[in-house]
This record gives structure tokens, C-alpha cells and sequence, in this order.
């Protein structure tokens, strides 16, 4: 949730960077089922504390969910990012990225490279993977900033 955080931030103070990477950025949640569903489910389970479980929270998920709304439909506003998606994602809804980047394109202002960088074969935490996922995405991440000095 940190770069949905920070980019949501961006849309209130898009000159406070110079440059920003975004890795694997929750702009979507990748559910099992269709969100309009999804909602529906929420909005039952949230109202009975009595089944909650571990974590996420019905709460958090629906927070989530809200806050990636926002960054695609705040996207024009934004200017600054370098944007790492992983490949095989399986808690981030990669598409939720593509159409930010879009969105930026759209605006104007496109996205580092158009669209977002895959780092193929990564899961969700990037930088947390192999060597040589890790030294992809921390490569581009310095050249990036490297670019914008």
C-alpha cells in the first residue's frame, strides 16, 4: 500500500519529487472474483466483527481497493514516476497499473518507458526476490533517478 500511499500523495503535491519509483504499486487488489461482488461480500463481512480473520482485514481490502480508484482516476495529476511491476503478481491486479499508465499517457505525461517496467518471473515483493530480479529492478531504479538529477 506504501506506493499507492505515496503516489495519492503526488496527486496533492505532484512537484515534491523530482522522481519517484513506484515498485509494484497496489493500485488493484487481484481477487478471485468480480468486483462487484467483491463489494458486496465486503460490505456483509465488514458489518459482522464476529468472522473476522487474520490478516488483511475485510476493512483493509476494501481500503485497498478504494485507494487504487483513486490513483487511476488522480493519475493526470501526476508526473513523476518510474513504475516496477512484477510479473506474476498474484496480490497486486497488474492490469490496475497498465491502466495508470495510461491514464498518464493520456494526461500528457506518460509513465517512465510508456509503460510500466516488468520484472519477469517476480513475484509481488521485488525486492525481495532472487539476485538477479533484485538487481534488475534496483538497476533501473538507480538509472531512473540518475536521469532525473
Amino acid at each position: 500500500m506504501g506506493g499507492a500511499i505515496l503516489t495519492l500523495f503526488l496527486a496533492r503535491q505532484p512537484q515534491a519529487f523530482h522522481a519517484v519509483a513506484l515498485v509494484a504499486p497496489m493500485f488493484g487488489i487481484a481477487l478471485p472474483l468480480p468486483s462487484f461482488l467483491a463489494h458486496r461480500i465486503l460490505d456483509w463481512a465488514e458489518k459482522r466483527p464476529a468472522i473476522r480473520v487474520g490478516s488483511p482485514t475485510y476493512h483493509w481490502v476494501r481500503e485497498g481497493i478504494h485507494a487504487g480508484r483513486n490513483v487511476i482516476s488522480q493519475a493526470d495529476k501526476i508526473t513523476t514516476p518510474l513504475l516496477l511491476q512484477a510479473s506474476d503478481d498474484q496480490v497486486v491486479d497488474n492490469r490496475s497499473q497498465d491502466l495508470f499508465c495510461a491514464a498518464m499517457a493520456a494526461a500528457g505525461h506518460p509513465c517512465e518507458g510508456n509503460k510500466p517496467r516488468v520484472i519477469n518471473g517476480a513475484r509481488h515483493e521485488i525486492l525481495f526476490e532472487k539476485d538477479d530480479m533484485r538487481a534488475e529492478a534496483l538497476n533501473a531504479v538507480i538509472d531512473f533517478f540518475s536521469s532525473h538529477c
